[in-house]
């Protein structure tokens, strides 16, 4: 796990960048406290820079940038098949420098099979960049699910890359810009899909995709390379207990490779299944595993402390409690964004941050997570509920039209921020019921929030053509009324790449830690997306119905199939009193940027529950990195420039 920057001069006038890379590669020193260096080519148009976080070959060989006969490679990330990689290399005659560094499996495996071979044998996380001399060539790749991120930008014909956006900016050739034209899918999703950011002239390269550039012409050719639909359905899996018996070989294999470090690994540990259940097989393979834990005594209906020490003492692991209260939620809020980067709406970042911390003071700088279980086997309970709405709809004659007579009656009795309102709205045109799992704002709220004001602003229809868009992939590759699949694909667009595991990344990687994700091994998303619609059961009341099956046999049936609140931040309970005072500053940052009107916020802070702090989320963003435009309120908040 590291940091990499990289600048590619295009068709500009040719000057030393080397000292540009190195005011990137200050801001993103966080990423990398182990090692750092800077490469350049013969031809002085091509800098590479890397920041080493060690934890696979701790040796001075394994170091970045790492040239290899005319070749160059940056990586973030871990190849968790690299020992098999480097077998099969070296069976097919390749030579290795170093003894067991996951960096040389992926440059020599680049030679020898070229871009699109290797990334097929590749089970891991990663975001790398390759020079290719022989060919003139770059080729700037990110992992199948989106685990690692990477920005780009072009100015002044020079193409930069970077693990974090601040690197981008720090090379200050250009100052930040917010661009709000894709502000409703921010308020809709809590956060933007690539390529787009909210800042201008900054993009982030999609998750399974990779850029070509040739250097000769300065054409870039971005390619899509792994699709979970383009998996056949495998008509082999007959039943409940065929899933059962594969997933839990998956599993056990995906943390098996996780493990795979020289360093040593710890284990965010809530009080739910998905976290547990990787403890309970962490305690078949090694003991005293440290679990770190957020607690919030103060709001006790969000602790889940008492549960997760339970489990923790029953697998013999040590606990490690990290007490969480609305003082210490809100004096990290400013390093928070600042390591952030995007106004990502997700309260629980902080809790995030905050563990990544304790876990590097007690030394781990590797932590295993629960994400992506709920998206990945359907375990949210609305998302069942939502299933089962969509599945009854399609039964009944009509239901567009009863549809639109709920939405008007709705419109005049219901709280307008409501989901009620987007169900409707979506039922009577004809669209699929789910759109995403990290929804937040519904049309009225958007409407109440953007509608009136003097920007470049698109609204709903566009976020309408991008859903039928990926409908219509969807329905060429799988059954429509497989809503499962529907569900996961959509979250494995969005939800799961630029909301839950951007969090995971930054808020580690603050404090130099490595989160890693067992249930997202691609083997394991493909499995899923092979199991037939007749075996996946979608008529059952419970989500993630084969990963409980098998969990209850470790973690015990009263502890599984009880009601879990899952892991939450207590905004909602801190808007009238200890966050009185950021509800006051939000209200006049509308007022003196015109970015929201001020009606829907004031819809949001009487009626959203915890809605009201993505605005704050936003705010906060935009004081860091654009303009602190409450300077007379919080003349002590830093800017992104001065850390």
């Amino acid at each position: 796990m590291c940091g990499i920057a990289g600048i590619i001069q295009l068709k500009s006038k040719k000057k030393d960048d080397s000292y540009t890379l190195k005011k990137m590669m200050s801001k993103i020193a966080h990423r990398g406290p182990d090692a750092e260096d800077l490469w350049q080519n013969s031809s002085n148009n091509v800098y590479f820079g890397h920041q080493r976080l060690s934890i696979i070959d701790l040796s001075i060989n394994a170091n970045q940038p790492m040239v290899l006969d005319g070749y160059s490679i940056i990586f973030n990330g871990e190849i968790y098949n690299h020992r098999e990689l480097r077998n099969e290399l070296e069976y097919e005659n390749q030579k290795f420098n170093t003894n067991h560094s996951d960096t040389e499996v992926l440059l020599v495996g680049f030679i020898h099979w070229g871009i699109d071979k290797l990334l097929s044998k590749l089970n891991g996380m990663f975001a790398f960049a390759i020079y290719d001399k022989q060919n003139s060539n770059i080729v700037i790749c990110r992992d199948r699910i989106g685990i690692k991120n990477l920005y780009y930008s072009e100015f002044d014909g020079r193409f930069f890359f970077c693990s974090e956006i601040k690197g981008i900016l720090g090379a200050k050739y250009f100052e930040p810009e917010f661009d709000d034209t894709n502000l409703e899918e921010f308020l809709l999703n809590r956060s933007l899909k690539s390529p787009n950011t909210l800042f201008k002239n900054i993009y982030k390269l999609g998750a399974a995709s990779y850029i070509s550039i040739d250097l000769d012409s300065s054409q870039k050719k971005e390619t899509i390379y792994w699709d979970p639909l383009n998996v056949k359905v495998d008509t082999s899996i007959k039943s409940q207990n065929d899933v059962e018996k594969k997933l839990l070989s998956l599993i056990d294999s995906s943390i098996n490779y996780r493990l795979e470090a020289d360093v040593p690994v710890g284990i965010l540990l809530s009080g739910g299944v998905d976290s547990n259940y990787l403890l309970s097989r962490l305690s078949l393979k090694r003991e005293g595993i440290k679990c770190f834990n957020a607690s919030f005594r103060d709001n006790l209906e969000f602790d889940e402390s008492t549960e997760a020490k339970k489990m923790a003492d029953k697998f013999k692991a040590d606990f490690i409690d990290v007490p969480i209260n609305a003082i210490n939620y809100k004096n990290s809020l400013n390093d928070v964004f600042y390591y952030l980067e995007e106004p990502v709406a997700a309260p629980v970042c902080v809790p995030v941050y905050m563990l990544s911390k304790v876990a590097r003071a007690h030394g781990i700088p590797v932590l295993l997570a629960g994400e992506g279980a709920d998206e990945i086997f359907i375990g949210y309970e609305n998302w069942v509920k939502i299933r089962k709405l969509q599945k009854t709809i399609r039964k009944i004659p009509f239901i567009k039209l009863f549809a639109f007579i709920g939405k008007l009656i709705a419109s005049k009795v219901l709280n307008i921020t409501s989901p009620i309102h987007d169900l409707l709205d979506r039922i009577s045109s004809g669209l699929p019921v789910f759109w995403g799992g990290a929804l937040d704002m519904n049309y009225l709220i958007r409407n109440d929030l953007l509608n009136g004001r003097d920007r470049n602003c698109n609204l709903s229809h566009n976020l309408c053509e991008e859903i039928l868009k990926k409908l219509k992939n969807f329905k060429a590759k799988r059954n429509y009324n497989f809503d499962s699949a529907w569900m996961t694909y959509l979250d494995l667009q969005q939800r799961l790449p630029e909301l839950m595991l951007v969090r995971l990344d930054k808020m580690g990687m603050a404090h130099s830690v490595e989160g890693r994700v067992p249930y997202l091994d691609h083997r394991i998303v493909e499995f899923i997306f092979s199991v037939p619609e007749s075996v996946m059961n979608e008529q059952k009341k419970i989500g993630k119905s084969a990963l409980k099956a098998i969990a209850a046999k470790m973690l015990g049936e009263n502890f599984v199939y009880s009601h879990k609140r899952g892991f939450q931040a207590p905004v909602s309970d801190w808007k009238k009193h200890q966050f009185s005072e950021w509800v006051e500053l939000l209200f006049l940052f509308c007022e003196r940027t015109k970015i929201f009107n001020i009606k829907g916020v004031n819809s949001l802070v009487k009626f959203g529950g915890r809605r009201y702090f993505t605005l704050i989320n936003f705010m906060i963003w935009y004081l860091i990195f654009i303009d602190n435009v409450l300077y007379d309120k919080l003349p002590n908040l830093k800017r992104w420039d001065q850390y």
